[in-house]
C-alpha cells in the first residue's frame, strides 16, 4: 500500500510536455508576436504557441520561433477579475529580474508586459531553458 502511495504521489506525468492552448486561455498570437518583436532583443517569427501541461495557476506557454524557444506565464485570461495581489506575476517578475545578479539560479527575464490589452492577460517572458523533452526534466 506504502509503495503504490508514493508512486501515486511521484507521478508527475500529468506536467510533461506541451498541449495545444486551451480555449479559455487563447490569445492573439500575432498581437503578442508583434509586441515580442518590439520589446525583445533578437525575436522574431512566425510565432507558435504551445501551452505547458500540468496545472499552474498562472498559464505558462511556450513561444517557439525558428531561432528559439521562450517561456511566458500570464495571468489568467482573459481579463480575469482577481485581487490585486492575486497572480502577481510583476512582481514575481522583478523579484527573479533581481535575483538575477546573485548566487540563486532563476531564469533569466527577457521582458514584462504590463498591457493587457495585448493578450488580456500581463506576461511575463523567459527563455525556454528548460529542455521539455529531456528525461531527467522533472518539469516535463
Amino acid at each position: 500500500m506504502q509503495d503504490e502511495q508514493q508512486k501515486k504521489h511521484s507521478d508527475f506525468s500529468a506536467f510533461e510536455g506541451t498541449r495545444p492552448v486551451q480555449d479559455n486561455q487563447r490569445f492573439d498570437a500575432h498581437a503578442l508576436s508583434t509586441w515580442l518583436a518590439a520589446h525583445v532583443d533578437g525575436f522574431g517569427g512566425p510565432l507558435t504557441v504551445e501551452q505547458f501541461a500540468g496545472g499552474q495557476s498562472n498559464p505558462t506557454f511556450k513561444l517557439v520561433t525558428p531561432a528559439r524557444s521562450y517561456a511566458m506565464r500570464a495571468k489568467p485570461g482573459p481579463a480575469a477579475k482577481l485581487l490585486p495581489s492575486a497572480h502577481a506575476i510583476e512582481r514575481e517578475y522583478r523579484v527573479m529580474d533581481a535575483l538575477a545578479s546573485t548566487d540563486v539560479p532563476v531564469a533569466r527575464m527577457l521582458a514584462l508586459c504590463e498591457d493587457e490589452s495585448v493578450i488580456a492577460a500581463e506576461p511575463e517572458v523567459e527563455p525556454d531553458e528548460v529542455d521539455t523533452d529531456s528525461d531527467e526534466n522533472p518539469l516535463g
